[in-house]
């Protein structure tokens, strides 16, 4: 079954047919005693780069596990970044966020693929609504993974700085840090 991202429709392989995506349940509010030890769902980073010339999409940052999701007729995903690439030559370099079942691996929705990579730093900010699949399919069990395409040949690098993404409409369990504070869990890799 193939769905579409930004609309209403969704291709079924089995009867060769378009058919509608089921109706989103909503909910007017949300149960507060179900979500106070949970956290609004926030990756968020100051700064990464890369210079990975393998032409293949790299992990750059994801989010914990979703653990409760609730969604609102006006709940939203929200996407800031500012990013550039190397500052000159060939542009390659992408970035994307993905929706995925932390079970299967299997991917469940995706952003656009921001690109090309401008040679000045440019900050990209986007929302997504209920019709979006990164909102619509946010469920129990999935994760955000946010990745970069820097390109293939070498010399390339791609720059991200004050990167958030986050909604109030899907949820995470808390972690307790070492000092005491409560943080958002999230998984952090390193970038050659």
């Amino acid at each position: 079954m193939w769905k579409t991202a930004r609309n209403f429709l969704q291709i079924n392989s089995r009867t060769c047919s378009i058919e509608p995506l089921p109706v989103v349940r909503v909910t007017q509010s949300i149960d507060y005693e179900i979500v106070k030890n949970l956290e609004p769902l926030n990756v968020a980073f100051n700064y990464k780069n890369s210079s990975d010339s393998s032409g293949a999409w790299i992990e750059m940052a994801s989010s914990a596990p979703i653990f409760k999701a609730k969604l609102r007729e006006d709940s939203t995903v929200e996407l800031k970044f500012t990013w550039h690439d190397q500052g000159s030559g060939n542009r390659k370099g992408q970035l994307r966020v993905r929706l995925v079942n932390v079970l299967t691996d299997e991917d469940v929705a995706s952003s656009p693929e921001y690109g090309i990579a401008p040679h000045e730093e440019t900050e990209i900010t986007e929302s997504f609504d209920l019709n979006h699949g990164l909102l619509r399919n946010c469920a129990e069990g999935y994760r955000y993974i946010i990745e970069v395409l820097v390109g293939g040949g070498g010399g390339h690098e791609i720059h991200v700085k004050n990167f958030e993404l986050k909604s109030s409409s899907c949820f995470m369990k808390a972690v307790e840090d070492s000092v005491g504070s409560i943080t958002v869990a999230e998984s952090e890799y390193m970038l050659e």
